[in-house]
């Protein structure tokens, strides 16, 4: 169990991400800790995951973005989190800078190979959206790993989507389509 105040500073940083009103999806982190992370790419079975990682120190957290958008997503709370904590985020694949893969394959190797990789032992997970429901999935499969879970509007596997959220994305998706993706994030 991680100590209360981290948690409290992980749930505060969080909420920055839950009551941002914008999102900067082609910003470069300000911090000038956040602009000396260190990136590189993983091999994994049947492709490879860009990464970004700064090790302030204290609790490791890593960000888990979403089905529509990739690791620029946290541009706005990354050097926040920087001047706190040891954090990784990475691109899933088929998003941003990590290839689409050309074979069946498991997220949840994918993570646990990003871990490997980086000797990350155990960490606070943040993901919103997909990136939840694949934080929850990897908590369940890779316990060792899972410190905490911070999730934000997380789906889950097994479960269907409400007719809400169907009608919510049925605009942001329709810009998606037409390659805006500014416009369906603002949405």
């Amino acid at each position: 169990m991680i100590p209360q105040n981290v948690s409290v500073r992980i749930r505060f940083l969080c909420g920055v991400i839950a009551i941002s009103s914008t999102a900067h999806l082609d910003a470069a982190p300000t911090n000038v800790a956040a602009a000396q992370a260190s990136t590189g790419f993983v091999d994994v079975d049947g492709g490879k995951l860009y990464y970004e990682e700064l090790n302030h120190g204290g609790q490791t957290v890593v960000l888990l973005h979403d089905g529509v958008v990739d690791s620029a997503v946290w541009n706005d709370v990354w050097p926040e989190f920087c001047q706190h904590f040891h954090v990784v985020r990475y691109d899933r694949r088929g998003f941003g800078k990590s290839p689409a893969s050309t074979s069946w394959y498991s997220e949840i190797d994918d993570v646990t190979t990003l871990f490997r990789h980086l000797h990350l032992g155990r960490a606070a997970l943040v993901g919103s959206s997909h990136g939840g429901q694949l934080a929850v999935d990897f908590a369940l499969a890779r316990p060792e790993f899972v410190e905490e879970l911070v999730l934000v509007g997380p789906l889950l596997s097994g479960m269907p989507y409400t007719q809400y959220f169907l009608d919510r994305a049925e605009e942001p998706y329709g810009l998606l389509q037409k390659g805006d993706v500014k416009g369906a994030i603002s949405e």
